[in-house]
């Protein structure tokens, strides 16, 4: 076979050779043995000189992964494997074109195909049958292709690069300079890229890498080893990953997970190279287990997954525990066992009090509540640069989920139609609205006996005397024992926080340019989603309503609420908190309130005398939401200019 050679006249004694050939004569078959023993030959000597290795490495190598072959581009294609009937010459004696694809294993010889004379024209022109295989002598076509069948993928690769490197090594006539698929040559006849392809058996992925190859200049190409290494390389990689965790990595004494994290500035790739290196500096170790080089990068992570999963690559992280970050960033490895078990305790508390709701019968409810991040209106998914350093409608999410029914109700104040308290005065109005119209209202809850509460640890919000003093009225007036919990500050994600999520996660693949579409992209965003109109809501001022109405005197302060776990209000015992500073505690400790006898619920009565009203936006305020509205949502979002002060009340959420 060569390749890159012109073909150089004497087109009429090389015809004729061909021509007068006799495919089924034995003294030809041998001419053709001769042939294929001259190619053997000369691939031989090219694999000898780009250094191929023994065959005894070939099972340690990774066969490239099969691409996928290219339509038309199979051995066996008709097109150029039999020749259709317009092509033959006359006189060719079959019409029909039936030629077998190869012959048989016993040595069936094949019926002599139409020859088409060399010529430096590629026959694989458009809307022409032929191809340019089909002016090959088929016998030594076949050969060839079992030739190259019978080599591995990554030999058929370095043949096509040292066959491109000197197909591009001379000069190509003016004629076949004009066809640019026409590159390679076999016996003097031209052959395209696909025809090159479908000879050496190379798909286009191969093919493309072999072109790569050459023109870098690499005729050795190996693939990388995939067998595992020997059992003492694994050993090494052990020790070095225990002695790497030594120095820099950071301990977990979490029950769950690994029980080392590496640090987040190192990858698995920084990792390996570390590996590479410390081989380098540890020539004793590498000697006791005789491992010179170190293994691939792919073998490695495979070993680290498998034999050390205790080592995992650390994860940048935000909004953790200001405890366990600050024993985790001293290695203080007992005190942050000591502070996840109180963790765990909490947890498992949790979770007993949702069991016993689910189990009830309707006879208990659980209930969560927290405030999510406010959004800004209006959310574009385009925002134009300028947008970025505006300050648009400020839209405040409080959500309070009931976790026995996996529902959670979300409050949408906009700005200018709340009074903007997020302390006693809104946490309070919003919790006492829920209660009153989605537990007390509700005919399912209509044998209630106790109600499980749930909030984060801070204190301005859901952890003070005057929210404490709220559900001992409640508990009182509606015949209802109260269980009010905490987790551990840096503890508390719970439901709330999945759906606020959710919602966000669908907010921000939409344009939001009002309240109204707000409310309706939420609810669509999943089942546990739904939402209540900020109009339906009341604010009052629950700490001039509870000591005008409910104390006595003076209240009596709890002493260190911040530390308090556990709170729990019993409505036959009027004015007295139960409290426990851990869950793990045996018995709750009392603290009495100075609080009035025989309450009902006529006290509420007077409740709408304290109302809070709702301070105005300011003239400023109102003309930067107006340049806003008339720069940003004019136009293309006209439908929606209206809604953007929230002017359109009616829309019963």
């Amino acid at each position: 076979m060569i390749a890159g050679d012109s073909f150089d006249g004497g087109d009429e004694s090389v015809a004729s050779d061909y021509h007068n050939f006799d495919y089924n004569d034995k003294s030809a078959e041998e001419d053709i043995n001769g042939m294929e023993g001259a190619m053997h030959s000369e691939f031989d000597e090219m694999a000898d000189a780009v250094g191929d290795d023994d065959d005894d490495d070939d099972d340690d190598e990774e066969e490239e992964e099969e691409d996928e072959a290219p339509e038309g581009d199979g051995i066996n294609e008709v097109d150029w494997a039999e020749p259709h009937q317009e092509n033959h010459h006359e006189g060719s004696g079959d019409t029909d074109g039936a030629s077998p694809i190869l012959p048989s294993e016993e040595g069936e010889s094949c019926p002599p195909p139409e020859w088409t004379p060399p010529s430096y024209k590629c026959l694989c022109k458009k809307g022409n049958n032929a191809t340019c295989l089909q002016s090959v002598p088929r016998a030594a076509l076949y050969k060839t292709l079992n030739n190259f069948n019978a080599k591995k993928k990554y030999m058929r690769r370095r043949y096509v690069a040292w066959t491109y490197c000197v197909a591009h090594s001379k000069p190509l006539s003016q004629e076949a300079m004009k066809k640019k698929r026409v590159k390679f040559h076999f016996f003097g006849h031209p052959l395209c890229t696909n025809g090159m392809r479908k000879l050496t058996s190379c798909g286009r992925v191969v093919f493309e890498q072999a072109k790569i190859d050459a023109s870098l200049g690499v005729f050795d190409w190996k693939p990388k080893r995939t067998t595992p290494p020997p059992p003492r390389q694994n050993k090494l990689i052990k020790v070095f990953l225990e002695d790497f965790v030594r120095r820099e990595g950071l301990p977990n004494p979490g029950a769950k997970g690994p029980i080392f994290f590496l640090p987040v500035r190192f990858t698995k790739k920084e990792v390996y190279h570390e590996y590479c290196a410390w081989i380098d500096k540890h020539p004793e170790l590498v000697a006791v287990h005789k491992n010179k080089t170190p293994v691939a990068y792919e073998w490695f992570t495979k070993y680290w997954a498998k034999k050390v999963p205790n080592i995992k690559p650390g994860h940048a992280k935000t909004d953790l525990c200001n405890t366990c970050t600050c024993y985790f960033r001293k290695r203080m490895l007992e005190q942050h066992r000591d502070h996840l078990r109180k963790v765990e305790v909490e947890n498992n508390t949790f979770k007993e009090n949702l069991r016993r709701t689910r189990e009830s019968n309707n006879k208990s409810v659980h209930i969560v509540f927290d405030y999510s991040q406010s959004v800004r209106l209006p959310m574009l998914t385009m925002q134009p640069k300028e947008m970025f350093f505006k300050c648009g409608q400020i839209i405040d999410i409080f959500g309070i989920a009931n976790t026995t029914e996996l529902l959670q109700k979300n409050f949408l104040l906009p700005e200018g139609k709340w009074p903007r308290s997020k302390g006693i005065v809104g946490v309070t109005s919003m919790v006492h609205h829920y209660l009153c119209s989605e537990v007390f209202d509700q005919l399912k809850y209509d044998r209630l006996k106790k109600i499980y509460m749930m909030a984060d640890n801070c204190c301005a919000q859901n952890k003070n005397n005057m929210f404490i003093l709220y559900l001992s009225l409640i508990s009182v007036t509606s015949k209802v024992d109260i269980n009010y919990h905490f987790q551990l500050p840096g503890h508390t994600k719970f439901f709330p926080d999945s759906c606020f999520g959710i919602l966000k996660r669908k907010l921000y693949k939409n344009n939001v340019l009002s309240c109204k579409q707000m409310h309706t992209l939420i609810r669509e965003s999943s089942k546990c989603n739904d939402t209540i109109h900020h109009n339906t809501i009341r604010y009052f001022d629950w700490e001039s309503f509870l000591n005008d109405h409910y104390v006595e005197g003076v209240l009596k302060k709890i002493p260190q609420i911040a530390k308090i776990r556990q709170f729990e209000f019993r409505h036959r015992q009027p004015g007295v908190v139960f409290y426990k500073t851990s869950s793990s505690d045996d018995s709750f400790e009392e603290w009495f309130l100075n609080t009035k006898d025989n309450v009902t619920n006529e006290i509420f009565e007077n409740l709408n005398d304290y109302i809070v009203p709702t301070p105005p936006l300011t003239s400023a305020r109102v003309k930067q939401l107006m340049e806003i509205r008339d720069k940003f949502i004019l136009g293309d979002f006209q439908e929606h200019a209206l809604d953007f002060f929230n002017e359109i009340d009616d829309i019963m959420m």
